[in-house]
């Protein structure tokens, strides 16, 4: 039986959040790559958006959250650099984390931590 995991947040800012973090991992990557997301409670609630697309480098990855920051595979892509920042900002205002891992050419894994 599938537990029942139960979180107070602001419904609207919480999903902007989410949808600009999975929309990111759909612009920014070819259209075969495939996209997980998931949901559990181990012991903190924990949000996955997984994808074996083109990842970043080391300079994206350490820049990722900066404000106005465009990482270097954003050329077709029209965009401001504000959606990440403001995603992490918005997690942290829920006292949560956000943590990425990616890899050129393996993909990317971004957790979130409430």
């Amino acid at each position: 039986m599938d537990e029942m995991i139960e979180y107070e947040f602001d419904q609207k800012l919480l999903k902007r959040s989410l949808v600009n973090l999975i929309m990111n991992a759909l612009v920014h990557n070819p259209t075969e790559t495939e996209i997980w997301i998931s949901l559990r409670k181990h012991p903190q609630i924990i949000i996955e958006i997984k994808d074996n697309g083109q990842g970043m480098n080391q300079e994206d990855l350490e820049q990722l959250f900066q404000r106005y920051y465009r990482g270097t595979n954003t050329i077709n892509y029209q965009g401001s650099g504000l959606g990440r920042s403001i995603a992490k900002e918005v997690i942290e205002a829920h006292s949560g984390e956000i943590v990425v891992e990616s890899q050129v050419n393996m993909g990317t894994v971004i957790k979130i931590f409430l």
